[in-house]
């Protein structure tokens, strides 16, 4: 599956350091285990071998994409995680400056290098001695983050580093990054709310990735990776409200990604 900032925040610079190009997450190399990710949803349920394990007509296997009105309705495509508008997000207190930050590698660890993907505000604008601030915030390192994930080869995580006045801090996990972004005002902080959870999307065809305004927020067409053998993605309705709660409104299996399999 495939997975220009828009704004300016409150009088803060925003540089993105990334492509904003359809640039996707990495990958591992495809597996050699007999995969077919050609396979319907159909043939994943009702075939022969059932590809899926599942019972048909069982909850994942219904219909998902009926009703949904893709063509002609209010639903807009997403851009991947690493090119959105980050000039949307408002913290739940000002800050001088945050960033996004990735690290990769076979094992995580803090001594890893750090790829800023993109960044809003003056590191330091108002640290009584932003000589130590800028010392304290290049110390701030972790092995996790509150969008992580290990495939067959490699490891990823994303996290936000931030500063105001003298303070400095991490956000690593789903409560840092509640807390950080307080009230959800655009569908940016929305996704990284899903994103927290494990769900995954895609830049072009709206049945990759898709969003739309629903009441005071917002709601997604996502997909969520399943641990089976080989790994399988289904789709999922998604709705997350301005108090930052996640509701998967209908969720069924829709593919196989065979660039990963579980050794059994």
């Amino acid at each position: 599956m495939k997975l220009l900032l828009l704004l300016l925040l409150a009088g803060c610079p925003v540089e993105e350091v990334a492509d904003d190009d359809d640039t996707e997450r990495p990958r591992p190399p495809e597996a050699e285990s007999g995969c077919d990710a050609s396979l319907t949803q159909a043939d994943l349920c009702d075939g022969p071998d059932n590809a899926a394990g599942f019972e048909t007509g069982s909850d994942f296997c219904a219909a998902f994409w009926d009703g949904l009105a893709l063509e002609g309705g209010d639903w807009q495509p997403l851009p991947t995680l690493w090119s959105l508008p980050f000039a949307e997000l408002v913290p739940a207190d000002p800050l001088d400056y945050w960033e996004y930050r990735n690290i990769q590698a076979e094992e995580l660890s803090v001594d890893l290098p750090v790829d800023v993907i993109a960044s809003v505000g003056a590191l330091c604008a108002t640290a009584s001695d932003p000589a130590a601030c800028e010392l304290d915030f290049a110390a701030l390192r972790s092995a996790s983050g509150f969008v992580q994930d290990c495939g067959a080869t490699w490891c990823t995580a994303d996290s936000l580093a931030w500063n105001r006045g003298d303070a400095t801090g991490l956000v690593i996990d789903e409560q840092t990054m509640r807390d950080f972004l307080g009230p959800i005002d655009s569908f940016t902080e929305a996704l990284l709310l899903a994103a927290g959870q494990r769900f995954l999307w895609a830049t072009g065809d709206l049945r990759d990735g898709a969003w739309r305004p629903a009441g005071d927020g917002f709601e997604f067409l996502l997909h969520i990776a399943v641990w089976s053998s080989p790994y399988r993605l289904d789709a999922a309705h998604v709705s997350i409200d301005a108090t930052g709660v996640v509701t998967t409104i209908d969720r069924a299996i829709d593919a196989l990604d065979c660039g990963q399999v579980i050794d059994e």
